[in-house]
């Protein structure tokens, strides 16, 4: 059982640090982070399921449902069309898949103990946000890595490196997508630039619209881009899975023997 002083410390001592390190850049006004971070989701043109993002909301493809509007309310007047499903607004979806994957991950944890389970812990936590809300970008996922790497560093579990060894190699593919090509574009002459980072066959392989070569029965047409948000995925669950393979299952053959 935690003690009571001890929750009190984890709530008030990372906000505590936490306004310390943000004063300085709201000209000791911390409590305008909260504004910032309201007009920045509230921006028209993303209010979408995903922006570029690979994660849950992409699996069905960037431009037919990562672009779409998550809230009907929210897009009057776009291009964006909303998306629901049985009758429910997917930012809602969001916010309860987001809800109950903290849910399963507070259960894996509860009885947990070491740095490198709370390490893992915060770490999917924060990549939950990120596979599981609306409203995405690329970068939102970045907080995720540091303590997932101590974890890795901490539990060294092979499964678990090898997860996080993926979740890096999808990221940086992500981040080649947007920031190689669309990023840096010049509008004045209409060229994207500098030439040393256009790898075309790479890029091409990442704007294949069918990656298996052909057209599946049960999947169908299935782009680089909504594979590699499936593998993502994919590896959040398999990290989620880490404390129970490294706990139960050696006392299990320990108990039949």
């Amino acid at each position: 059982m935690i003690p009571p002083l001890m929750w009190l410390q984890c709530l008030v001592v990372p906000l505590a640090v936490f306004l310390v390190l943000i004063t300085p850049f709201f000209q000791l006004e911390p409590w305008r982070i909260f504004e910032v971070l309201y007009d920045a989701t509230n921006v028209p043109n993303y209010r979408v399921n995903s922006f570029w993002a690979y994660n849950f909301w992409n699996m069905g493809g960037i431009f037919e449902w990562g672009f779409r509007c998550d809230l009907p309310s929210s897009c009057p007047g776009t291009d964006a069309n909303p998306t629901e499903f049985m009758g429910i607004a997917t930012r809602y979806w969001g916010v309860f898949m987001f809800a109950a994957s903290l849910v399963a991950i507070l259960l894996t944890f509860r009885k947990k103990q070491g740095n490198g389970f709370l390490a893992l812990a915060v770490g999917l936590s924060m990549l939950a946000f990120y596979m599981f809300m609306t409203r995405m970008h690329e970068r939102y996922v970045f907080p995720a890595f540091l303590p997932l790497l101590l974890a890795c560093a901490l539990l060294n579990a092979r499964a678990l490196w090898a997860a996080f060894a993926a979740a890096a190699a999808i990221h940086f593919v992500n981040l080649y997508h947007v920031y190689g090509y669309y990023y840096l574009f010049s509008a004045e002459d209409g060229h994207f630039y500098p030439d040393f980072i256009k790898w075309e066959r790479f890029y091409e392989w990442i704007e294949d619209g069918d990656i298996l070569g052909f057209d599946a029965p049960l999947i169908g047409r299935l782009a680089t881009t909504e594979a590699l948000s499936m593998i993502f995925l994919l590896t959040f669950f398999v990290m989620l899975a880490i404390p129970y393979a490294l706990t139960e299952r050696p006392d299990k053959r320990s108990t039949a023997t």
